[in-house]
């Protein structure tokens, strides 16, 4: 068990510079290291977060104030925590007419792919990654820092942004990279989301938008589609009417090699009048 504490404190603590030292930089530390014990060194512990940065934490005599106090200082950074911002995104089918959800491990309630913005990244950056690791499905080509929908939350101040993205396919075969997070991935009708229904809760403040998002996007597509049916029409007509022209054109030079010919005086052999 020293060994392994040994090996996750090399791997997550003691190489941090002073400014991740600091009580809410070093509690995301202390986090990666409880998720990665439970994922690859021992999934079977049954210890609390709370317990196992004590236990992380006991033979690093600088943190002995952080341990001594870890309940009110898990307590700061939980709060912390509602304060930054989310990212993560939308996933439409090609018909607009489903969304893809994810479901957290042991839950029952629907969300869209996101997490929580890493220092110095983007917004951009961490949906991204969010949806990559969450769903693994690349968005870096298809997303827009233009299409996103946004919401506050007025309990805590948290902004989390969800951008749009269009034209996945239903084919695709999603699958989850974390361990012990994601439960399900599928694809819900959008019709079928209720306002009301506890399982969409996280939806409720990005639903109304989307529903305009999409009515607004297909208005796009048939005014493209008019657009391009009229530029069509329109190409036709000037295709006949330069092949018109070039007709004409043909028939007039025609008619002007053979005008000389049709109007030279006709030729007469000579004879001789013979009056008996």
């Amino acid at each position: 068990m020293d060994q392994t504490r040994e090996s996750l404190l090399c791997r997550f603590i003691v190489n941090l510079d002073q400014e991740e030292k600091k009580p809410d930089r070093l509690f995301f530390h202390l986090q990666n290291a409880y998720w990665y014990y439970l994922d690859f060194l021992n999934p079977e512990d049954k210890m609390s977060q709370t317990e196992f940065y004590s236990w992380l934490l006991n033979p690093l005599s600088e943190y002995n104030e952080i341990r001594g106090n870890l309940k009110h200082y898990l307590k700061q950074f939980k709060q912390y925590q509602k304060h930054i911002p989310l990212y993560g995104a939308i996933l439409l089918n090609e018909t607009l007419d489903c969304v893809l959800l994810v479901m957290n491990y042991n839950q029952t309630v629907y969300s869209f792919p996101k997490g929580k913005v890493n220092k110095n990244e983007s917004g951009v950056e961490c949906a991204i990654r969010e949806v990559w690791e969450e769903v693994g499905y690349d968005i870096s080509k298809k997303i827009s820092d233009k299409d996103y929908l946004e919401f506050v939350c007025e309990d805590t101040g948290q902004p989390q942004r969800m951008y749009i993205i269009c034209g996945v396919s239903e084919d695709h075969k999603f699958t989850t990279s974390t361990r012990y997070e994601i439960g399900s991935i599928q694809w819900v009708q959008i019709k079928d989301i209720q306002r009301g229904d506890s399982a969409y809760v996280y939806l409720n403040p990005f639903i109304q938008g989307l529903q305009k998002y999409i009515q607004h996007k297909k208005q796009l597509e048939k005014s493209k589609v008019k657009n391009t049916n009229q530029t069509s029409e329109s190409d036709l007509i000037s295709v006949m009417f330069e092949k018109t022209q070039e007709i004409l054109k043909s028939f007039k030079q025609q008619l002007k090699q053979e005008q000389p010919r049709q109007m030279q005086q006709p030729q007469f052999q000579q004879f001789k009048l013979i009056i008996a």
